[in-house]
C-alpha cells in the first residue's frame, strides 16, 4: 500500500489587508487559513503534504505549530510528531543510499500509545521505506524523504512570514526563512457573529481558496437535543425566500413560502403583519419545529452581516497574492 503523508503548519489569523505600499490594515475579523503546500507533488497518491495556518492572536500574541500527519493511518493514530517524521527521514535517506534500516518511535496518540516502526528494505526488487503503526503498513518511495525536508522547510517559513504579518504594521521582507509559500492551495475561513431569533440563528462565512474566496450562509438550531449547522445551497434557499416575504410584508402582503420538495431541510416562512416580522419555522424529522421571528430590523442586520463577509471575501480574492507566491 502506498502511503499518504501531510506536513501541516496551523495558525488561526487575526487578518490585516494589505495596502501594496504601506502596512497591513488593520481589522477586527478572525480568519483560518490552510495551506497546502505538497500539490505540486501529488502524483498517484504517492505523498499530500498540507500547511495549515491554525490558531489564534489574542492581545498581539500569535501562536502556531507545524503539524506532520500521515492520513492513511486509522483515525487517532494520523499525527507524526518531531521524532516520527526525523525517523522518516532518516529511514528514506538509507533507503536512497541502499541501506537497511530497523527503527521504531512510541508515542502517546490521540488513540492511545503506539509504536511505529520504520524499515528501509527491498520490495518488490526495489529499494522502499515501509512504515507500520496499528496494523497499517504503509509503503513509500525513497525520494518521498527529500520532499518531506522540502515540506517542513517551507512549512516553517510560511510561519514566520504569517507571524511577521500579523505581529507587524507593514508588510515583512521575505527570505528563505520567511515567506510565503509556494502553493495556491490556501484555503481561508471566517463566520460573521450569528444573529439570533427563537431557536434559530444565521450567520455567514467566507470559505474556499482564497483567490476565490465565498460567502456562505450558516443556519444554527437544534436537533435531537445537539446544535447543529448547516449551510450551503440549502440555507441560501431559504435566506432568498425570507428576503422575499420581507418585501411583501414591507408592502403590508399576507404572504407564505414553503421550502420544496426535493429538499432535505423542510422549513416554511410567512409574513406576520401583526408583529411586522418574518417567521421562519424549521422542521425537521421526529422534533418539535424550530422557529424564529426575525423583525425588520433584524432583517436589515442581517442584510449588513452578509455585505461585511461579501466584502471580506472581495477583499482576500484582491489580495491573495498576500497569502502564496507562484511557482
Amino acid at each position: 500500500m502506498r502511503g499518504f503523508l501531510s506536513v501541516c503548519c496551523v495558525l488561526l489569523l487575526l487578518p490585516m489587508a494589505l495596502l501594496a505600499e504601506e502596512k497591513v490594515v488593520p481589522g477586527d475579523w478572525d480568519l483560518s487559513v490552510s495551506v497546502d503546500t505538497n500539490r505540486r507533488y501529488q502524483v498517484e497518491r504517492e505523498f499530500r503534504l498540507q500547511v495549515m495556518l491554525n490558531g489564534k492572536r489574542e492581545g498581539g500574541v500569535v501562536e502556531s505549530s507545524v503539524e506532520v500527519r500521515c492520513d492513511e493511518f486509522e483515525p487517532g493514530f494520523r499525527i507524526m510528531p518531531e521524532e516520527d517524521w526525523k525517523m522518516f527521514i532518516k529511514a528514506a535517506q538509507l533507503a536512497v543510499k541502499k541501506e537497511s534500516f530497523l527503527g521504531s518511535v512510541r508515542f502517546q496518540a490521540d488513540a492511545g500509545e503506539v509504536t511505529t516502526i520504520y524499515e528501509s528494505m527491498v520490495l518488490d526488487g526495489e529499494w522502499k521505506l515501509r512504515v507500520s503503526r496499528g496494523g497499517t503498513a504503509l509503503v513509500f518511495m525513497p525520494g518521498q524523504g527529500k520532499k518531506v525536508v522540502e515540506a517542513i522547510r517551507e512549512a516553517k517559513a510560511a510561519e514566520q512570514w504569517y507571524r511577521a504579518l500579523l505581529g507587524g504594521g507593514k508588510l515583512p521582507q521575505e527570505s528563505e526563512v520567511m515567506r510565503r509559500p509556494q502553493s495556491k492551495w490556501v484555503h481561508v475561513g471566517f463566520t460573521s457573529e450569528a444573529l439570533k431569533s427563537g431557536n434559530l440563528s444565521l450567520s455567514f462565512s467566507v470559505r474556499g481558496e482564497v483567490s476565490q474566496a465565498y460567502c456562505d450562509c450558516n443556519l444554527h438550531y437544534a436537533e435531537f437535543g445537539m446544535k447543529r449547522v448547516i449551510s450551503g445551497g440549502e440555507v441560501q434557499g431559504l435566506l432568498r425566500r425570507m428576503r422575499l416575504v420581507e418585501s411583501r410584508l414591507r408592502e403590508g402582503q399576507a404572504f407564505e413560502v414553503s421550502s420544496q420538495e426535493h429538499d432535505v431541510m423542510k422549513y416554511r416562512v410567512d409574513a406576520n403583519l401583526k408583529k411586522q416580522c418574518v417567521n421562519v419555522m424549521v422542521l425537521p424529522e421526529e422534533e418539535k419545529p424550530q422557529v424564529g421571528r426575525f423583525t425588520l430590523k433584524q432583517m436589515e442586520a442581517l442584510k449588513s452581516l452578509e455585505d461585511d463577509t461579501q466584502n471580506k471575501a472581495r477583499w482576500l480574492r484582491q489580495n491573495a497574492g498576500l497569502f502564496y507566491r507562484k511557482e
